[in-house]
């Protein structure tokens, strides 16, 4: 009962200018959330896989927590368990059959409640969380394809798969919208759908070039060149925001928009280098956010950036990303910058060996739904480090 009137008092404070009376005595009973036991021991990937392990729900899912958007449709469930099967996949040695058994029944869940052509059309202009299912479900199904032949999951034929890979590309692509956009048209968004449909490709499966292409072209409108992207509509909000602050509010997205350019030819290398060390020097911005976000007084909101939206849930999306596109710089820069980047993730993994996304009285975020979005990003984070730094 006490959590449901906190609720309340949270969302009035959201709403009203001046704090309650309400408000006022929830503050009378307010205490600071309890510092977390920092981590004495070294940390091991199967601390995290186990924990994720742990937590699959029966139906093969894994809770979301709280995100930037709400699990509008089940959207942000369907993303969250494709990232968490993504992860597994990537460190399958540490317990091979339990993770098989695991990714089957989170891949049936995803594919089962992941939004395609055969539902009903609906128009979800605005609402982001069916598209990062069916973009998270793209990636997951693209990654299990470029695995070698034989090492998939029981039950999981290449040829159903790729029908299946098909079938989302198709859906995520009947959802843009005229100006080559998803939802609220965040760059963040279409960065990513412009990353997950050119892995469709490369998986085997058609992707329309002239949607791909709108996709691109609006993402080099909302560039801000040595700056980063806007959040969306239109980069002029972030054009007139002083360079400095822009960076930090832009920092999170600014490897993946330039990174999936770079992809497309739309960059330059050089281009993406600078871009690099332009995010090196903010990225710290993201992890401010984060730990300011843990002593927040009560009622109080997240610091928004220009966008509009909480920095702070873009953490471990800035993480993954941005360690996807170690592989733009040159090899003694991604050495530099990967462990930099490691030490980053190394730095406020839990006790338990897993990742807390966003930890504050502001919203109501309790483990383990907290833990399984950033836990599988940054797992995923350290296997791209891992990757990019022994390419050849």
């Amino acid at each position: 009962m006490f959590a449901v009137w906190l609720t309340a008092m949270r969302v009035e404070a959201a709403e009203t200018p001046e704090p309650s009376l309400m408000l006022s005595l929830a503050r009378s009973f307010y205490r600071p959330l309890p510092k977390k036991t920092p981590r004495t021991r070294p940390w091991a990937a199967g601390e995290a896989v186990e924990y994720l392990l742990k937590h699959q729900n029966e139906n093969g899912s894994w809770p979301p927590g709280l995100q930037a958007n709400p699990d509008a449709q089940g959207g942000i469930t369907v993303a969250t368990t494709a990232l968490v099967c993504m992860a597994l996949l990537e460190y399958e040695s540490l317990k091979p059959e339990a993770m098989k058994i695991a990714v089957q029944k989170g891949l049936t869940f995803a594919l089962e409640n992941v939004y395609r052509k055969n539902d009903k059309m609906k128009s979800y202009e605005g609402y982001a969380s069916p598209q990062w299912g069916l973009i998270y479900t793209i990636e997951l199904l693209a990654q299990m394809l470029r695995r070698p032949p034989g090492n998939l999951p029981p039950g999981a034929l290449e040829t159903s798969l790729q029908g299946e890979l098909a079938d989302c590309v198709d859906r995520l692509l009947a959802y843009q919208g005229p100006a080559g956009t998803w939802g609220y048209s965040g760059s963040f968004k279409v960065g990513a759908a412009i990353l997950a449909l050119q892995h469709a490709k490369a998986a085997g499966v058609a992707v329309n070039e002239a949607k791909l292409a709108k996709a691109v072209t609006f993402l080099q409108s909302m560039r801000v060149e040595g700056v980063g992207y806007g959040y969306s509509y239109s980069r002029k909000p972030f054009e007139s925001t002083p360079k400095e602050q822009a960076m930090n509010d832009g920092v999170a997205r600014l490897i993946e928009c330039e990174w999936a350019l770079l992809q497309m030819g739309k960059v330059t290398p050089k281009e993406f280098e600078q871009a690099f060390e332009n995010f090196m020097a903010h990225r710290d911005f993201t992890w401010k956010m984060r730990a300011d976000a843990e002593v927040l007084p009560l009622g109080e909101d997240m610091p928004r950036g220009s966008g509009g939206t909480p920095l702070v849930f873009f953490t471990f999306f800035c993480s993954y990303y941005s360690t996807l596109g170690l592989e733009g710089l040159p090899m003694e820069r991604r050495k530099v910058c990967g462990e930099a980047l490691r030490q980053d993730l190394i730095a406020v993994v839990d006790e338990d060996g897993a990742w807390e996304n966003v930890r504050s009285l502001r919203y109501v975020n309790p483990a383990p739904g907290s833990k399984m979005y950033s836990t599988a990003m940054a797992l995923l984070s350290l296997k791209n480090i891992d990757r990019a730094l022994h390419a050849k």
